[in-house]
């Protein structure tokens, strides 16, 4: 009796030297080309914000954080999404899934991170 081949004890369908698994989910979120820029505020108040550039983080700072003192443009840096990442994932106080906190860095909508006190 004959063996069955990898294509039909699996399931494949298709031509099985043609066939190319799933990308996995790291290469996925690699290759998405990122609109989105992130800032951290460090001074008066904690804050990561995910924004189109640096004066609509600023508005969103203002707006959702604290008022400007004068020196909030010299206190914002950018960081590297997987810094944002990475700080979203630990300190967020929401408990939700991997995917929801990568489809929230990955959207191109703005919004306010996370917000808290000088010392994260």
């Amino acid at each position: 009796m004959l063996r069955p081949s990898k294509v039909e004890k699996f399931g494949i369908k298709g031509n099985p030297k043609t066939h190319r698994p799933p990308k996995p989910f790291s290469q996925k979120l690699i290759e998405r080309k990122m609109t989105m820029k992130f800032f951290e505020v460090n001074y008066p108040y904690y804050a990561l914000i995910k924004a189109k550039d640096e004066d609509e983080a600023l508005d969103m700072y203002v707006a959702f954080v604290a008022d400007d003192d004068g020196t909030l443009r010299e206190e914002i840096k950018e960081v590297d999404r997987d810094y944002a990442l990475i700080m979203y994932g630990r300190y967020s106080t929401e408990d939700m899934s991997i995917s929801t906190l990568v489809d929230d860095i990955q959207d191109d909508l703005p919004m306010v991170l996370l917000i808290g006190d000088t010392s994260v």
